[in-house]
């Protein structure tokens, strides 16, 4: 057993005379458990989903949030107030005429903001949208946790890969948090994608790795590593560092798909041939000279390797799909990156009113974004939990929020059931149906259609439907799991007389009060 092995062992030092060193691992483990995260961001009328991602991310580890209001013209400003008074946020001051006039391009700008300001007040630094949640795989509940026992101490940066999602046939924007009103993505990368090619080309039929959406996307970066604001020098600052040279030199690089990008600006204010050969240091310092292979961490090679060594674990739809898995090199694969980009039908129309944006065609792009082929419901771990913070939220702000899925508990079991009501799955395999459906001494309808999934291993998700003819507790329980082609868990239809579920596993409870209510 692991653990009477390592008390022996610390009994040992400390007879030896080397307490000291012990109290020093200690302390150090400490540092690390305490490690600050923080997230970076800019917000213009958020007032619908500020909460919900700020009382997620505090749930899962983050402590500070520095934001830049942008011109909200609805409650976003009282919100931020509110949130600065609880002690988690700082607003950022808007941009000075001659920021503007000295950093052109609004990314390098926020993105230096972002280095100068917040960086140096936290361990971490994630520079993600409000439309974007980060959180560990299961079965960890903390992002320190994770970072601690998987990745590389001085890792400059940890790439984290999105998870599109679509409208998930909403019509109108949910009122609920969106890790429990949209289930469905655009589903796994392609094994190209993950080969390092560019996937599909932007413009054409879009899939889960268009314009390698999937692959390179977001950071989680070491403040310890990069602090200096020229790593936020180039136009894709937001998505991954630039400038790794300048990192310490002890530093270990994660991988960035254009790690030496620099500024026309810089490189006109740099003495001649500097640039270059920082680059050249950095590079030499970093391959391997016997086989020619760069130390980063986080490659696609490295996470396709983890994710092919990890495909013999359990499934359970809220374990990882394929590309998220954890293993040597690939820290990023147990953290997930969910982008919510359209939150309903009407914002696609509203879209298109508005015109294209960034040079692209929105009347092809939008429509092309509604991905809603992959059940992907690892958010679900954090839901109840982030009811909850909610509740004690809307206390202190005093709007509540509207829920959209209940729990029920499993006894003697880390698995819970999600139910949805009035929903009904389509497609994938059956693995189970009964009907009637049999009560036990406690339980019966969805409760004990629930409890029957989570008895049979290949089970997944579940569908109750409640009996028409005796109006009683009795009715069909239909177990499932994913299949391929048409057997696929397809998007859920509304049906009046069914409950629907999925199989939680190893939920994260909350421990300890929420920061959003008012004690």
């Amino acid at each position: 057993m692991p653990r009477p092995r390592a008390s022996i062992l610390c009994a040992l030092i400390c007879v030896l005379g080397h307490a000291p060193a012990a109290e020093a691992r200690a302390k150090h483990k400490l540092a690390q458990v305490s490690a600050s995260i923080g997230i970076c961001t800019s917000v213009k009328n958020e007032a619908l989903t500020l909460r919900p991602w700020i009382e997620f991310h505090v749930l899962v580890g983050v402590s500070r949030f520095f934001v830049l209001d942008d011109g909200s013209v609805d409650s976003t400003p009282e919100l931020l107030r509110h949130y600065a008074g609880r002690g988690v946020l700082t607003q950022l001051q808007p941009f000075s005429e001659r920021e503007k006039h000295v950093y052109k391009d609004g990314i390098i700008r926020f993105a230096r903001r972002c280095y100068m300001q917040a960086l140096p007040e936290l361990d971490y630094m994630l520079l993600i949208d409000p439309d974007e949640y980060v959180f560990p795989l299961a079965p960890h509940c903390s992002l320190q946790t994770y970072l601690r026992e998987s990745c590389p101490q001085l890792q400059t940066h940890v790439l984290l890969r999105w998870t599109v999602f679509g409208s998930n046939g909403h019509v109108l924007r949910p009122r609920a948090s969106p890790i429990e009103s949209f289930l469905w993505s655009g589903g796994d990368c392609t094994e190209a994608t993950l080969n390092g090619s560019h996937g599909i080309p932007c413009g054409g039929t879009y899939t889960a790795n268009y314009c390698n959406e999937c692959r390179h996307t977001k950071a989680l970066i070491n403040a310890k590593c990069l602090r200096d604001p020229r790593h936020a020098s180039h136009g894709s600052a937001e998505h991954w560092p630039g400038r790794l040279d300048l990192a310490a030199p002890q530093c270990q690089p994660g991988h960035s798909p254009r790690p030496f990008d620099v500024s026309a600006e810089e490189e006109r204010n740099s003495p001649p041939g500097t640039v270059h050969q920082s680059l050249q240091a950095y590079w030499e310092r970093h391959r391997n000279n016997s086989h020619g292979r760069t130390q980063e961490q986080d490659t696609p090679k490295k996470c396709r390797k983890a994710a092919v060594a990890a495909n013999t674990m359990s499934r359970r739809w809220t374990g990882p799909p394929p590309f998220h898995r954890a293993g040597k090199g690939c820290c990023s694969g147990g953290l997930a990156l969910y982008h919510f980009s359209i939150n309903s039908q009407e914002a696609i129309i509203q879209r298109l009113q508005r015109g294209a944006r960034s040079g692209r065609n929105q009347s092809t792009w939008l429509p092309q974004r509604e991905l809603n082929q992959q059940l992907s419901a690892h958010a679900l771990r954090f839901a109840r939990s982030l009811q909850q913070a909610l509740v004690a939220a809307a206390a202190g702000i005093g709007v509540p929020m509207p829920f959209d899925v209940s729990f029920h508990d499993l006894p003697h079991q880390s698995l819970s059931c999600s139910q949805h009501e009035m929903r009904a799955f389509r497609g994938g395999v059956t693995v189970g149906v009964h009907v009637p459906l049999v009560s036990n001494e406690t339980h019966s309808g969805p409760a004990r259609c629930c409890e029957l999934c989570a008895e049979n291993a290949q089970c997944e998700a579940w569908t109750w439907r409640f009996d028409y003819e005796t109006h009683d507790q009795q009715g069909s329980c239909t177990l499932l799991r994913d299949g391929t082609g048409d057997e696929k868990l397809g998007l859920w239809h509304h049906e009046p007389r069914a409950v629907s579920g999925i199989v939680v596993v190893d939920e994260c409870r909350m421990h300890s009060p929420p920061i959003g209510g008012s004690g």
